[in-house]
This record gives structure tokens, C-alpha cells and sequence, in this order.
């Protein structure tokens, strides 16, 4: 019976290991979805990339981590559509936002930088650099301050 207990935790920590996430870091942008690249170069065109994180798993690519040398952050799905930006010492381009979302901060914090944006099924959260928290429902309707 304590070899069968052995055994059967040996098989469950290599199963484990074989699930587990891994990680690959490149510089070479060619490892990007179309979408990534033309996404990067229609916002961040003059800023080069300083390297990306290919996290995937055995049943495939889970994600891209774009790090950009201004300090930009891009975290992609798998299909190459954006998930969350990070600036940490830059702002984001408020085009990269929809219209309305875009426009209800010119308008009401115009003074102010995105300096994050995450975004889901549901909902846009977005940061900006005089600490406010946003959100946006998938229309861009302003829905609260977090």
C-alpha cells in the first residue's frame, strides 16, 4: 500500500510538470500574431521592443507578454487581441481605447494620463496616472470609480 501511495504521487507531481506553464523569452517579433505586430505598430511604432514572453503550456501558446523599452507593458491572448496595457514610465495612447471611453476622459480628466487599461468580457478597467480607477462596461459607458 506505501509504494502504491508513492507511486501514484510520483505520477501525479510528473503529470503536473508536464501541465505546468512555460515560458519563452525572444526578442524576435516575428514569434507574434499578425494582430500583435500591426497592434504594436499602429500604436507603439517608434518604440522597439526589449523582449516577449511566450507563456504557453502542452496544449499550446496561453499568451504574449510584449515588454517595450519606454516601459509599456502588452499582455496578448493567444489569438493576438490585447488583454491589458501597463506604462511605468510613459502613458498609453488613448486610441488604443473605444471612442467613448476615450472621449469621457478627454472630457472630464483632461489633465490626466491612462497609465493602465484591462480589459475582459465584461468590463474596461482603466488607471489613470492621478490614481483614479475607471469603469467602463463593454460599450464604453462610464459604469463607477474603483
Amino acid at each position: 500500500m506505501k509504494k502504491f501511495g508513492l507511486i501514484l504521487v510520483s505520477l501525479l507531481l510528473s503529470t503536473m510538470a508536464i501541465f505546468a506553464d512555460n515560458e519563452k523569452i525572444t526578442r524576435d517579433k516575428s514569434v507574434l500574431p499578425s494582430v500583435c505586430r500591426n497592434f504594436l505598430s499602429d500604436h507603439f511604432g517608434q518604440t522597439d521592443i526589449s523582449h516577449i514572453k511566450i507563456e504557453s503550456n502542452l496544449l499550446g501558446t496561453k499568451g504574449y507578454d510584449v515588454i517595450l523599452t519606454n516601459g509599456i507593458n502588452v499582455e496578448f491572448d493567444k489569438s493576438g487581441e490585447w488583454k491589458e496595457i501597463e506604462a511605468r514610465h510613459a502613458s498609453i495612447p488613448l486610441e488604443i481605447l473605444p471612442a467613448r471611453i476615450a472621449d469621457y476622459i478627454r472630457k472630464n480628466f483632461a489633465d490626466s494620463k491612462v497609465i493602465s487599461v484591462d480589459k475582459d468580457t465584461r468590463e474596461y478597467e482603466v488607471k489613470l496616472n492621478n490614481d483614479l480607477e475607471l469603469k467602463f462596461d463593454r460599450n464604453g459607458n462610464f459604469k463607477k470609480f474603483d
